[in-house]
């Protein structure tokens, strides 16, 4: 019986975001259609996308207030697939209906190299939180910030980089 009910629950939750997915895309498609905005969020309880961006692949995070991944997506849309100037339009095919969300929008990765959408200085470790917020840096449409990458100097002055995953330890402590 419990197993019964636990797949009953959770048809009824597949069911009910199909419909609140439906009810969100039908809404997106009148905005559309009259030039206005979204006024309603169907995903209240989201208030960061955060964006791992490397060099293959790109996936996307609706993240809840307490750091809490409510659901992710992702798309082989690495910088080493997307060509120049064409960054804003694989955003909004990675993102799909999430794109019309009004929140902060952060990515880490190689998307903020030389061959990403905009090259982001690496900053000097040793580095604390406040040293890699001072570092980010805005898309020019003003779509999302992109977390610098770290740089280690030996004695020698040879650098040693850190870029996507390794940064997204900050995040995670």
């Amino acid at each position: 019986t419990t197993r019964r009910n636990a797949g009953r629950r959770a048809e009824g939750g597949a069911r009910k975001r199909d419909i609140v997915s439906q009810n969100w895309s039908d809404h997106l498609t009148s905005c559309a259609q009259t030039g206005t905005l979204p006024s309603v969020n169907p995903y209240p309880s989201t208030s960061l996308l955060a964006l791992d961006w490397g060099t293959s692949s790109a996936r996307a995070y609706r993240l809840s207030a307490g750091g809490v991944v409510l659901d992710r997506r992702e798309a082989p849309l690495g910088v080493m697939q997307v060509r120049e100037g064409q960054h804003a339009a694989a955003l909004v095919s990675l993102l799909g209906d999430w794109n019309e969300l009004r929140l902060p929008r952060i990515a880490g990765g190689m998307i903020g190299s030389r061959q990403g959408w905009i090259e982001v200085p690496y900053v000097d470790c040793p580095a604390d939180t406040a040293a890699l917020v001072a570092g980010l840096r805005t898309t020019p449409g003003g779509e999302m910030a992109i977390v610098p990458g770290l740089v280690h100097r030996d004695g020698d002055g040879v650098p040693d980089v850190l870029r996507g995953e390794e940064t997204q330890i900050v995040g995670a402590v």
